[in-house]
């Protein structure tokens, strides 16, 4: 199998996980089994330059949410008092560029916007 190969898959790979979290939902509490008691109302919209997650975080100190994003995915967890923390994983097609990144929340909603990573042009010599 060529790199050129795996590289294709991978992709395919998340953008079947991007199309059944969409359609399905893939709602997990810490243990990461599949269920109904997780993070509801999680929203992603493909703006093109950019990746907009909106998600329902109803907590009253929005520092006590944890959000982490690495080349392609987006990880949110928000604590549930004495229950494990409620999880939602969200994988992208694009890499990210983790820098660029902002979270914001307001009125009980969690909105994080997660540019995308731009090529770099190379000289041909």
């Amino acid at each position: 199998m060529k790199r050129s190969d795996i590289i294709t898959l991978r992709e395919f790979e998340r953008a079947c996980d991007e199309l059944f979290d969409e359609w399905l939902g893939r709602w997990r509490g810490r243990s990461g089994a599949i269920g109904t008691g997780g993070i509801a109302g999680a929203v992603m919209v493909d703006r093109g330059e950019e990746y907009e997650v909106r998600i329902e975080a109803p907590v009253e100190n929005p520092e006590v949410i944890e959000v982490e994003v690495n080349q392609a995915d987006l990880v949110v967890r928000i604590p549930a008092g004495a229950h494990p923390a409620l999880e939602r994983r969200i994988s992208f097609v694009q890499t990210i560029d983790r820098d660029r990144t902002v979270a914001r929340w307001a009125d009980g909603v969690l909105m994080i916007v997660l540019p995308k990573s731009r090529g770099r042009r190379i000289k041909v010599q």
